[in-house]
């Protein structure tokens, strides 16, 4: 769902379909705030734009001369919040629409764009504490193979399910302090139709935190980490050494306009790559509206 991987070896042109297909699961990552859900009875609609600058390609802790790309995505969100029983329950759907243009050795490649893989998710919050800012949730989700795919060129799907398993949490440090933290394990299902035989991948875990702080009334700004872990590949029944390891930066600042219209902006980029893109500069805006 996150990452992409791409080794040197296969990169040109067998895996190429993996590259704006996990940029779009990448762009589903957890936020500053996130664990907080809205009252039962209430519905949300979020609506992002990501640019990112993939550059350059890193096989093994190197760097690979040449493949470069840049990816433009749209995620359309849609939540609603109800109770099931005792427990809130967020069932949620995210529509992404991107699109991507190769560059350097990629540049013959030209782009692609349209509608990606659908996740379905729901949330269940554990724990609401409004007094202490505590908020604990479990969302298990899928990401359906809906998205158009071509073994032979990039693709915007990647013709497999995805299963996925997220634990959320925040709480409050002091009077304009609050830390958040997620982690999630992603379990994936075979490609078929990669050209160089069955594509599966090992599972990926992702752990994330965030450091927030009030600076005025409706306002906050956040720093964080995410690292990426797992997700090797198996092509045709043969491992082929690339597991993700992968540590982002994260900056953000965002503001309730009437206390039911949030807009956020981040800014983040990859520290350190082990293997795929190295995403050098990532740019998200956000406005989410609870109604």
């Amino acid at each position: 769902m996150k990452k992409i991987c791409l080794l040197a070896r296969h990169a040109l042109p067998a895996a190429t379909f993996l590259l704006l297909a996990s940029t779009l699961g990448h762009a589903l990552e957890a936020h500053p705030g996130d664990a907080v859900a809205p009252p039962p009875g209430n519905g949300l609609v979020g609506l992002y734009y990501i640019h990112q600058d993939l550059d350059p390609l890193r096989a093994k802790g190197k760097d690979v001369p040449g493949p470069t790309a840049k990816a433009d995505i749209g995620l359309l969100r849609l939540l609603y919040a109800t109770k099931l029983g005792d427990w809130q329950v967020n069932p949620q759907v995210v529509v992404p629409y991107g699109k991507v243009k190769g560059g350097g050795t990629f540049s013959s490649m030209g782009s692609e764009s349209g509608i990606g893989d659908v996740s379905l998710l729901a949330s269940v919050m554990l724990v609401q504490n409004p007094a202490t800012r505590t908020s604990v949730y479990l969302l298990p989700g899928v990401v359906l193979d809906t998205g158009a795919y071509d073994p032979a060129k990039l693709s915007i799907g990647e013709n497999r399910q995805k299963y996925l398993l997220q634990l959320g949490a925040q709480t409050g440090l002091a009077k304009d302090w609050i830390i958040d933290g997620y982690a999630d394990i992603t379990t994936f299902g075979v490609n078929k139709r990669h050209p160089g035989g069955e594509l599966k991948d090992k599972p990926l875990i992702t752990l994330q935190s965030y450091l927030r702080y009030a600076a005025a009334p409706g306002t906050e700004l956040a720093a964080g980490l995410r690292h990426y872990s797992g997700g090797e590949s198996r092509i045709a029944g043969v491992n082929q050494g690339d597991k993700i390891k992968t540590t982002a930066m994260l900056l953000t600042a965002s503001y309730w306009m009437d206390g039911k219209t949030q807009l956020m902006a981040n800014w983040g980029r990859d520290l350190k790559t082990e293997n795929g893109f190295k995403t050098s500069n990532n740019i998200e805006l956000r406005a989410v509206r609870v109604f």
